[in-house]
């Protein structure tokens, strides 16, 4: 049987999906998944580890990366809908679930370290999409902080401490970074404690939560 067509439509999809990927963005090849644990005949819940292959774009080149996940399943649905390559979506059919699309992502916000890693080397934060995450952002981080200094009653004056700092790293935004950017790298140092009764504890938990894309 000749398979020549099959293969050659394949590559052409392929290499239409990875052209039309905006730089600093990523695309995973979804049917490039291997298993890379032998998993199916344990109980849930059970950690499944796989591999996938992922185009992305920087300044109209393109890299190939092969980014291994490992996560945690708690059932069959989890199985479907979780063990998939990063941005490839399933919906739910009559017998089970199928592929439905595959959605790019921002190479920053990988969730492999291998993909992680070629973006922290390669690609600048100085860039459209994130200004654009960074000024939706600010409003936010104004909000928690009115919220913080609201909430600091007597014996609880770090939320005071806590919010006055996210609202001077609010007023920055989005053009200047650099207090943002000097506690994202503690956080990325692993200098954050599990202490919640202090400011810094409440404004590196908070930063962590939005701006994890930032973190180094």
């Amino acid at each position: 049987m000749n398979f020549k067509p099959a293969i050659t439509f394949i590559a052409i999809l392929n290499s239409v999906v990875a052209y039309g990927l905006e730089d600093n963005f990523c695309v995973a090849d979804e049917a490039s998944k291997k298993y890379l644990s032998d998993h199916f005949s344990k109980p849930y819940p059970k950690k499944v580890k796989f591999s996938c292959i992922y185009k992305c774009r920087k300044e109209s080149s393109f890299q190939t990366i092969k980014g291994i996940s490992e996560i945690t399943v708690n059932n069959l649905q989890g199985d479907a809908t979780r063990v998939v390559c990063q941005g490839v979506r399933v919906k739910k059919v009559s017998y089970g679930f199928e592929f439905d699309k595959t959605i790019p992502f921002y190479a920053h916000e990988a969730q492999t370290p291998q993909v992680k890693a070629w973006a922290d080397l390669n690609i600048s934060h100085a860039n459209s999409y994130e200004y654009s995450k960074l000024l939706s952002s600010k409003s936010e981080l104004n909000l928690v902080a009115r919220n913080y200094i609201q909430a600091a009653k007597p014996g609880y004056e770090y939320f005071k401490k806590a919010g006055i700092v996210l609202m001077d790293i609010a007023y920055g935004l989005p053009e200047d970074t650099t207090k943002l950017d000097k506690y994202l790298n503690e956080i990325g140092q692993g200098q954050i404690s599990d202490d919640m009764l202090t400011a810094d504890s409440l404004i590196k938990t908070y930063l962590k939560s939005i701006f994890k894309y930032r973190i180094p």
